[in-house]
């Protein structure tokens, strides 16, 4: 085990910690007997919509915009999330939908005014620049954004580039969301990340030289094969980087996912509750 000051200190909250109270209390459960299962409706539950079949009225007209988009350039082992590899026609195809279905809730409200825009997925970035471009557009032109506070989206290294960037800038979003997960290049590889460190870093420093207001990283821990020293490294490289909002995720491991199997097999590749 590495010794350094962050870790002595990190192991003296630890030791100062009830673990057996909190798991009395359901506060800290074990990860293979619990999961929270958060999803978006099932495929088959989602039908033709109408306008009578929105659940506003017009005195709803003011709030949180959240737009999603299924589609990644693949499957991480640990993600139980739908989402899909599709091509550029379909992606474009699912924008036009996504644009009637904005315009049905435009139509029952009458207009409706953004406190701030979401768009989430899946990777919204990835879509086609012309799609993107349009549902930017389409965004800007229809929805009150004068008392905004913030536009988001949510864009993985492996699909920023300048051009991309651009768009995104040109489109409104002052603030992007990077999923880093980790700097350890064989714990990347290892879960399916269809980018290494070097590829991530390339992508925040263009962000942040095209000048996007605020830029959020996205951290995993519990992952396989992290153990103090890479977990340690990753916190080092957030320091240098200096984002400006960080979000860090504890691995959960669904039953449905890949990871689930490697964890039946060898256990002992995942960091132990206590760690």
């Amino acid at each position: 085990m590495m010794e350094s000051p962050l870790i002595k200190k990190a192991e003296q909250k630890i030791n100062a910690i009830d673990f057996d109270a909190l798991a009395k209390n359901g506060i800290q459960r074990k990860r293979d007997d619990y999961f929270l299962f958060i999803t978006y409706p099932p495929i088959w539950d989602m039908t033709e919509m109408t306008e009578k079949d929105i659940p506003l009225e017009k005195e709803d007209n003011k709030g949180l915009l959240y737009i999603h988009t299924p589609f990644c350039t693949g499957k991480c082992i640990y993600c139980h999330y739908y989402s899909r590899v599709a091509a550029e026609t379909e992606m474009s195809g699912y924008v036009e939908s996504v644009k009637k279905e904005l315009q049905l809730y435009l139509d029952k409200l009458g207009s409706f005014e953004a406190t701030s825009v979401y768009f989430g997925g899946g990777t919204p970035a990835m879509l086609p620049n012309d799609s993107l471009e349009d549902l930017f557009g389409f965004v800007q032109d229809n929805v009150d954004l004068k008392n905004c506070k913030e536009i988001s989206c949510e864009g993985s290294p492996d699909v920023i580039d300048a051009d991309k960037l651009d768009i995104l800038k040109k489109g409104g979003i002052t603030r992007l969301s990077m999923g880093a997960q980790s700097f350890h290049d064989p714990i990347l590889k290892a879960m399916g990340r269809r980018h290494d460190a070097n590829r991530f870093f390339e992508a925040h420093s263009l962000a942040r030289e095209i000048g996007i207001e605020s830029i959020n990283l996205d951290l995993m821990y519990g992952l396989p094969d992290q153990d103090y020293e890479i977990w340690e490294n990753d916190l080092n490289e957030i320091e240098k980087l200096s984002p400006d909002s960080l979000t860090l995720y504890h691995l959960r491991i669904n039953k449905e996912t890949p990871l689930w199997q490697i964890y039946l097999r060898e256990p002992e590749r995942f960091p132990t509750e206590r760690e």
